[in-house]
């Protein structure tokens, strides 16, 4: 029973240090226009994701993005001031990523993600939230064998979103 015990950890331990697990922090810019009004939100935004399939040029990943906000938007609507908040941003996606060099590599990843707000005025607030297909790519640069910066857009319906991003593998 030791052995087969011990030979359990190993082979859980081999599969731990063969993962391709990344994590990274960054900054997204969600910019949209309402109403002939341009709105645009800050959130800062981490994300967790698995190389699952690498070959010598490409790799395809599975990400996970969650962010908060932390740069709010003030609107005029028939003279009334509406506070809009960014509460979270969530975003599932599978990214391409192909190796132009040994240091710089360009990808691309279709998404779902959801972005929740909240708009106040006049002590009434209201809540809203929608998920939503889109599409992005981006461009990243190796800084070292564990560490990358990265910059993307992506598209969802009417909302652009901008961000840059620092990655480390784990």
């Amino acid at each position: 029973m030791k052995k087969i015990t011990l030979a359990s950890l190993f082979s859980l331990c081999a599969f731990t240090a063969s993962a391709e697990w990344s994590g990274g922090i960054g900054y997204a810019n969600l910019s949209d226009d309402i109403s002939g009004q341009d709105l645009s939100f800050g959130a800062l935004v981490g994300e967790v994701k698995y190389n699952f399939h690498d070959t010598e040029k490409v790799s395809l990943f599975a990400g996970l993005r969650y962010g908060i906000g932390i740069q709010d938007e003030s609107v005029k609507y028939y003279g009334t001031s509406i506070d809009i908040e960014l509460d979270r941003f969530v975003a599932i996606d599978l990214r391409a990523q192909f190796d132009l060099n040994e240091e710089v590599y360009a990808f691309v990843m279709p998404t779902y993600g959801n972005a929740k707000f909240t708009a106040s005025s006049a002590g009434q607030s209201f809540s809203d939230d929608d998920w939503e297909f889109g599409g992005g790519l981006g461009i990243g640069y190796v800084l070292n064998n564990q560490a990358t910066i990265e910059a993307s857009y992506q598209k969802y319906d009417s909302t652009d979103v901008l961000g840059v991003n620092y990655s480390f593998k784990f």
